[in-house]
């Protein structure tokens, strides 16, 4: 009788859909989007190791050659869904995160002297990118001090120093904060640096760096690539903002030649015997100007606070425009033409305090 060869579980290579759906292991509401969370969460994660590794992953090497129930990212590296390890990664994260997180480990375990970089290590570090920086589709950044960079496909190896320490985040090693807000200094506009800049020196990511540090980032790097750029957004750049959102409709409106409106600046509310601070403000014509996020409308403790917010300012004698993602700029644009020409006539009739 001819005896039948029993099939072998070849390994297979892994699409990153295998392993970004990582199970959070602290509740999250379901009402709030991701961007609002904050501190830290912990979450299961693939085990990612180099054949190298293989014992010290619990594998003999000749099982992780066969590939039994394992997954191959890269040559030389596999990937076990069956056995995960808990990392702490921020709480904002989510399934795009996880993915990209799982893509730099594999290079790190193929390559431990490489950092993730640029575009990659913005995302993970939680630094808003224009949309053709984002995706599944996009290569992996790498830096390597070595004489050689990195050629991985999928991968964009560069070489240079760390101009700061690495940080480690969810496991894996990316560059600083300053380091990788200079390297998007040769990407991105000087609108979508601020941007980036102002997620980092505000409230909206913790503020992990200072307009300070990362000046002083600046002038130990001189002649690196988007120096200038770097040097005029730092000049722009305001701390306080709290979300990327916020950049944007405040760089909307000195785009179409109002006066820059505060950020940060407070507003004592008699009635409630303490300052609240709305997120842009015209003092001139008493206006403070609410950028409300998508769960502003969806999410009811913060609703209710939306409404008390406006009620106090509105109390103590000052105009309240609320604008949403969807609400168009035409709008407020209108209201503030009015405003300032009233103002400048000194026909404007400020709301009465109650």
């Amino acid at each position: 009788m001819t005896h039948q060869r029993k099939p072998r579980n070849r390994r297979r290579p892994s699409t990153y859909q295998d392993h970004s759906d990582s199970e959070p292991l602290v509740s999250r509401s379901p009402e709030l989007p991701a961007y609002t969370r904050k501190g830290v969460a912990r979450s299961e994660v693939p085990l990612v190791f180099s054949l190298d590794e293989a014992e010290a992953a619990g594998f003999t090497r000749a099982r992780a050659l066969a590939g039994d129930n394992l997954l191959s990212p890269l040559y030389g590296v596999r990937m076990s869904t069956g056995l995960r390890g808990t990392v702490e990664h921020p709480g904002w994260a989510e399934s795009d995160w996880f993915a990209s997180r799982s893509r730099l480990a594999a290079v790190q375990a193929r390559r431990p002297d490489a950092v993730g970089s640029h575009a990659t290590a913005a995302e993970l570090l939680g630094i808003p990118l224009p949309a053709r920086f984002r995706g599944e589709r996009m290569p992996i950044h790498v830096v390597s001090a070595r004489t050689s960079a990195v050629q991985i496909g999928g991968v964009v190896g560069h070489r240079g120093a760390l101009t700061e320490p690495p940080v480690q985040v969810g496991g894996v090693a990316v560059t600083g904060y300053c380091q990788t807000l200079m390297q998007l200094a040769a990407l991105l506009t000087e609108r979508d640096l601020i941007a980036a800049v102002e997620s980092v020196i505000g409230p909206w990511r913790g503020s992990p760096v200072s307009l300070d540090q990362l000046d002083q980032h600046l002038k130990a790097c001189p002649g690196r690539r988007g120096a200038r750029k770097f040097r005029s957004t730092l000049q722009r750049a305001r701390p306080g903002v709290g979300s990327p959102k916020e950049t944007e409709l405040r760089l909307d409106l000195v785009e179409w030649g109002f006066p820059e409106p505060s950020v940060g600046a407070q507003v004592w509310i008699e009635d409630l015997q303490r300052y609240l601070v709305p997120d842009l403000l015209y003092e001139d014509i008493r206006t403070a100007i609410e950028y409300e996020g998508t769960h502003h409308g969806t999410h009811r403790p913060q609703m209710d606070m939306d409404i008390e917010r406006a009620v106090a300012f509105r109390s103590a004698g000052w105009f309240v425009e609320r604008v949403t993602k969807t609400s168009a700029l035409a709008g407020l644009i209108s209201v503030l033409v009015e405003r300032f020409a009233a103002h400048r006539a000194e026909t404007l009739r400020f709301p009465r305090p109650y």
